[in-house]
């Protein structure tokens, strides 16, 4: 389990790149999220460890959110997420997530 002293690397970046991608400065994004440019600099360096209603309101300031999924379908979800996030680069899905396992008209 990753130790949580710091948010880890990849939600850091991901909040810097859309932020970043919105055009928006750490002042513009953390007055929409009702946070200071320092507190927003504090996240995105990993000085901060956010509470979870402040990451909240930031990353939806961001038009991001915060999902839980079950571990098992942690995996297929980043695929997914990334294959949105660069449709024309190769799929980062292996396989399909769903696969009949029988002809659905049973020939």
């Amino acid at each position: 389990m990753p130790h949580l002293g710091r948010l880890p690397d990849d939600v850091r970046e991901a909040i810097r790149a859309a932020r970043r991608g919105r055009g928006l400065s750490q002042r513009e994004a953390g007055r929409a999220a009702g946070l200071t440019q320092r507190h927003v600099s504090r996240i995105e360096s990993g000085g901060l460890v956010p509470r979870y209603d402040t990451l909240l309101d930031l990353v939806r300031a961001l038009d991001l959110d915060i999902v839980v999924v079950p571990r098992v379908l942690a995996a297929p979800v980043r695929a997914l997420v990334h294959d949105h996030d660069h449709p024309d680069a190769p799929s980062a899905l292996s396989s399909p997530l769903f696969a009949a396992e029988t002809d659905p008209l049973g020939e």
